[in-house]
């Protein structure tokens, strides 16, 4: 779109609210017109002729410049901002060109005589800044939204877990130096997103420097209370085994672990929650809250759920994918430590000139980071923000939800409806804006983008419904799909991990799925047994009989992979897929082609074929 379109004339550059007071005097007999003129600042001629009602294009305050009108009368247009403004909360925002077509077959079906382009169908730039402008809308850039958290985060969803919060709350009285959230994110040793530089007016390039291509994943491990309490971090190096200079600047009382994959691990997330205990001297006499995402270390570590119980912690999980809403960590604290550590990532390479950042500086450019952001004021914001404290469900607006309306909600349907059922009925009003419009229209030359295309005058009938935008261009709504017992039983919801039935399902489940793995090893056992037997009779079917075996290995795991003789290593946890004889699902990365759990991964759907790691998200 045209980035500018300057004001030709300075006809008209008066305040509609100081025309409407002067009106106002003048009924009320205050002053006189040379007055009011003067006390108001507006031309003494027009206030005169609007008084006396003798302005033939506009009446009272309001402004209206030539002879062209309002293609859409207003009750119609304001249904096109409605719907603009719909589809973008439900994250299916129009682009120029979709409102610019939209706008002209509005103008086709409802029989509008309009300005618009006939041969490309498409309204005109000029039609398009006057509407945004009039409409206080503005073009954005949005942020790239996943199908499970637009799914995911539903008013269900949402009040199911204040229900839980309220309850805990009735029961203990937290106070807000005992409520904790905890989460994880990553930092590497190249910055994601360079800072933005000044660079010459009309350079086509401007790079800035970086340690290498691709950099190395360091997890840290953040938690803070709203009271402004911030529990010393934990940092996870990509590495094997540890040494102290990992460990060097990092911040004060922060514990460094290593593991060769860089992520979170269940025996991992337990050393992190001793370190916890620790520093807040958690007991049963003196309880604390702690709140977290639904990730495998979080909610199947049973280890760490059994010393919770001990040291009188009680863990609340957040619904699936809606951190994004209702983790305080991500809505105020992780976007300011990801630019800060940027920063001193770009300071560090300016000044050490021909030097690449490595996993020994990691340490100390995140403490100091992690010092600039790590702010009471941040700890607060994030948790009122959240609702969580004070606790007020309230502060997701209906908004919010609409991105889940597509997947989760299903409007009232009426029987009696034909098929131009979604027309809006008009207001005598409008009718007469209508008839306004016909009466008023000249035909004029136009800009040479545009070609001025003459519709008949709708009659009286037609003129008392209007099709609206939502019947040319229905809201996104998908098919009811049943999920299979197995999907739904995957399916994670909002749960006390701490609590006895928690504890006991879980315990359940991981009894059955060590037995499947039992199962599992003494089926591949005896396979191997008796192709080894059948190998010591013949050499060729020895070979015939190891194919079969490297087969039976792929149909237990239920890969659809072909190349037997590959072995790939999960990306969060680190196993091996030769190793792994629990049958769980594996997914590629669409990105990066590496491989993970579907467990680790948070996928929680087969269909869910288009999967990108948190390394690639963070380029």
């Amino acid at each position: 779109m045209p980035s500018t379109y300057k004001r030709k004339t300075d006809r008209q550059s008066w305040s509609e609210e100081a025309m409407s007071r002067a009106l106002e005097a003048l009924r009320n007999g205050t002053c006189g017109y040379l007055k009011a003129a003067k006390q108001f600042n507006v031309p003494k001629s027009t206030l005169e002729r609007r008084f006396k009602n003798k302005n033939k294009q506009a009446l009272d305050h309001s402004k209206q410049l030539g002879s062209r009108k309002l293609t859409f009368p207003m009750e119609l247009e304001k249904q096109l901002v409605d719907y603009v403004k719909n589809m973008e909360a439900m994250l299916y925002g129009l682009t120029t060109r979709s409102i610019r077509s939209l706008a002209y077959q509005i103008a086709v079906r409802n029989n509008i005589v309009h300005h618009f382009n006939n041969e490309t169908k498409l309204a005109g730039w000029h039609w398009l800044h006057s509407f945004l402008k009039r409409n206080n809308l503005s073009l954005r850039s949005p942020e790239a939204t996943s199908a499970a958290r637009a799914q995911g985060f539903n008013r269900e969803a949402v009040g199911s877990f204040f229900d839980i919060l309220k309850s805990l709350q009735e029961k203990h009285n937290f106070p807000p130096s005992r409520i904790f959230n905890v989460d994880e994110t990553g930092i590497t040793t190249v910055q994601s997103r360079p800072s933005k530089i000044i660079a010459a007016r009309g350079r086509k390039q401007v790079g800035s420097l970086t340690s290498a291509e691709r950099g190395e994943l360091t997890t840290v491990v953040i938690c803070m209370s709203p009271s402004g309490i911030f529990v010393p971090p934990m940092l996870i190096f990509p590495r094997v085994r540890m040494k102290p200079q990992f460990a060097d600047g990092t911040p004060p009382g922060s514990l460094s672990v290593c593991h060769k994959s860089g992520w979170m691990q269940l025996e991992l997330f337990e050393k992190w929650f001793d370190h916890f205990v620790h520093h807040t001297q958690t007991s049963k006499s003196n309880p604390v809250l702690l709140i977290l995402d639904g990730h495998k270390t979080h909610t199947q570590n049973i280890a760490t759920i059994e010393k919770a119980r001990q040291n009188g912690v009680t863990i609340l999980c957040l619904p699936p994918h809606t951190s994004h809403r209702m983790q305080p960590l991500d809505v105020s604290f992780m976007g300011p430590l990801t630019t800060f550590y940027t920063q001193e990532v770009e300071i560090w390479l300016r000044n050490h000139p021909g030097r690449r950042i490595t996993i020994n500086e990691v340490g100390s450019l995140f403490a100091k980071a992690y010092l600039r952001g790590s702010t009471p004021l941040n700890a607060i914001n994030g948790f009122k923000k959240t609702g969580l404290y004070p606790l007020d469900h309230t502060v997701f607006t209906e908004d919010m939800y609409a991105a889940a309306l597509p997947t989760s909600y299903d409007p009232p349907q009426n029987n009696d409806s034909t098929e131009n059922d979604a027309v809006a009925a008009v207001s005598p009003e409008m009718e007469d804006a209508m008839e306004q419009i016909q009466r008023d229209f000249v035909r004029e030359s136009t800009p040479d983008e545009q070609i001025i295309t003459q519709v008949e005058k709708p009659s009286t009938s037609s003129m008392c419904n209007l099709i609206s935008p939502e019947t040319i261009a229905p809201y996104p709504k998908a098919k009811n799909v049943k999920l299979s017992k197995k999907k739904v039983s995957r399916k994670g919801k909002a749960a006390i991990l701490t609590s006895t039935p928690y504890k006991e399902e879980l315990e359940k489940s991981l009894v059955q799925k060590n037995r499947k793995n039992n199962a599992d090893k003494m089926k591949t056992n005896r396979i191997t047994f008796k192709n080894k037997n059948a190998a010591n009779n013949s050499s060729s079917k020895g070979k015939k009989q190891e194919s079969n075996v490297t087969k039976a290995r792929v149909s237990r795991t239920q890969s659809s992979s072909s190349e037997s003789d590959v072995d790939v290593e999960c990306l969060f946890c680190g196993n091996n897929y030769s190793k792994d004889h629990c049958g769980e699902g594996w997914i590629m990365c669409c990105r990066c082609g590496k491989w993970a759990h579907d467990e680790c991964a948070g996928v929680e759907s087969d269909d869910d074929d288009e999967f990108t790691c948190d390394i690639c998200l963070q380029k």
